[in-house]
């Protein structure tokens, strides 16, 4: 018999949906981090905002691009930082930057702490849309083709 369908059959399926009281409490313990670490976010976009990013953030073709580059990090970064693969938000970015890319718009003071979370993250971006963001897209690196000699030695 299946595992889950074992689970759901026995005695605990009547007694709250298969919740153990240790299973609730652990989902409870989540849920009270997860509303500690968006009060804390918000408490952080509450704050006095960069001066530099304040005055670029007055504009609001600024804001609107703030808005979708917080929304297209917050969209690659499925696993909330649990993995360091420099996809999405970072773990020190994660909770501000998915607060910020869940908001319909962005108010001055939003999108210039938008700016300081985006600026870290900027090779995520697009070109386009880091010049709406910053005035300028950032170097990017070129890589070696694969298949080109690594050097006189190995030739």
């Amino acid at each position: 018999m299946d595992p889950w369908a074992r689970a759901h059959r026995g005695p605990r399926s009547r007694r709250g949906g298969g919740w153990t009281s240790w299973g609730l409490r652990s989902a409870e313990r989540y849920l009270d981090n997860a509303a500690g670490n968006i009060r804390r976010a918000e408490e952080r976009l509450g704050r006095p905002a960069p001066a530099l990013w304040f005055a670029r953030a007055a504009d609001p073709a600024v804001r609107v691009a703030a808005l979708e580059a917080c929304q297209h990090l917050g969209s690659l970064d499925t696993d909330w930082a649990a993995d360091r693969n420099s996809i999405g938000w970072s773990q020190a970015t994660c909770w501000t930057g998915h607060v910020l890319s869940e908001r319909e718009a962005l108010d001055q003071g939003e999108a210039a702490h938008a700016l300081a979370l985006l600026q870290g993250h900027r090779l995520q971006l697009a070109d386009e849309l880091n010049v709406r963001l910053f005035g300028e897209a950032p170097k990017r690196r070129r890589r070696a083709k694969p298949d080109a000699p690594a050097g006189a030695l190995l030739v």
